[in-house]
């Protein structure tokens, strides 16, 4: 489940396929809202943003400006487009934006900060692995990626993983790290 306040919104995302306005008695007023969903903070009002993905949100992080949201989770598309994993849509429409990065595993977080998008998932279902990556949004170039491993209570990071299948694509540009 994610939580994002970003200005007078509060964007939620999870595994649903429904929300209710403020104050409706439960099993009343149930709107369809496929794993994302908008209300505003001020008034409670469910709000028309409803890009919707196929299966689980895990995380939501906004650019500077609070004009995309990014998200994160294990699903194949977006809005009906193509997307694995991890995408982003305008704040104010849900409208797809092109960014595109692709990965092989469940994004499980998120966070933009300085024009960089850090996002931490699972590489290998199955491993304790997190995968990491930073990705520079002006270029869409990868900046660091590496891995997570867990040794009892320690947490080892380092390398570029050889699990990570990562594709990148911002319009006509791409690149692939292997």
């Amino acid at each position: 489940f994610a939580i994002l306040t970003v200005g007078d919104r509060t964007y939620i995302g999870g595994d649903f396929t429904s929300v209710r306005p403020y104050g409706a008695p439960r099993g009343t007023g149930e709107v369809p809202r496929a794993r994302l969903a908008a209300f505003s903070n001020s008034t409670g009002a469910l709000l028309a943003w409803n890009p919707g993905v196929g299966s689980r949100v895990n995380a939501l992080s906004a650019a500077s400006g609070g004009h995309t949201i990014y998200i994160g989770g294990r699903f194949g598309h977006l809005g009906g487009a193509p997307r694995s994993n991890l995408g982003a849509v305008t704040a104010i429409s849900g409208k797809v934006k092109p960014f595109r990065a692709d990965t092989n595993g469940r994004v499980a977080a998120l966070d933009v900060a300085g024009g960089v998008l850090q996002a931490g998932y699972d590489p290998v279902a199955g491993r304790i692995n997190l995968g990491l990556f930073s990705l520079d949004l002006a270029p869409g170039t990868v900046t660091a990626a590496g891995t997570i491993t867990g040794a009892g209570s320690q947490l080892l990071s380092g390398g570029l993983p050889g699990a990570l299948d990562l594709d990148l694509a911002l319009g006509a540009r791409g690149i692939r790290v292997d």
